[in-house]
């Protein structure tokens, strides 16, 4: 299980990588809904708050669960509503609505991981189109991965949609937030 600051360490990497890719790379990473939605959590915990999450399993005695994720990280509605109120006015209008689209928003809580994945497979293709190489085996480990998939005509991001035969989303993801 990941500990108490992973999600902080993780949020502070992510904007390092904003500051050290190309200008036009860059700009690219704010037309991503999973970057405004990241960079804006980052931003609210790094200067504000601190943003508690709960890493859960997709696992709950009763349940039969369905994802394209093993894994949820959640965070409480009000504060990631908190960080998208970040977003600044000039371009609230036209980012808030991607950053929006890009979680998955689930009663009282908000499952982040998804958009976390699928920044990651956004950060490796713009690597490719910027003709960036960084020198990590995890980095390429991941680019590998994105490329077998294509080839195999498997989907590179995910939805990150939960389903389940008994209950609901809703009823599945408060006994998560329990846990």
């Amino acid at each position: 299980n990941p500990g108490t600051d992973a999600l902080f360490n993780w949020l502070g990497a992510l904007h390092s990588v904003k500051d050290r890719v190309p200008g036009p790379m860059s700009e690219e990473l704010f037309g991503l809904g999973e970057f405004i939605a990241l960079i804006q959590l980052r931003n609210l915990f790094h200067h504000q708050a601190e943003v508690a999450s709960r890493v859960r399993a997709l696992s709950i005695d009763g349940f039969d669960l369905v994802s394209d994720l093993g894994i949820l990280c959640l965070v409480d509605r009000p504060v990631v509503e908190m960080a998208l109120d970040g977003i600044g006015s000039k371009f609230r209008d036209i980012q808030r609505p991607l950053a929006e689209s890009a979680l998955k928003w689930y009663g009282s809580c908000v499952n982040i991981y998804p958009a976390m994945f699928n920044l990651m497979v956004g950060i490796v293709l713009l690597s490719g189109r910027f003709e960036l190489s960084p020198n990590e085996q995890a980095f390429d480990r991941l680019a590998g991965a994105i490329e077998h998939d294509r080839q195999s005509g498997y989907p590179i991001t995910v939805s990150g949609d939960i389903g389940c035969r008994a209950g609901d989303v809703d009823q599945v993801l408060a006994r998560l937030m329990e846990m």
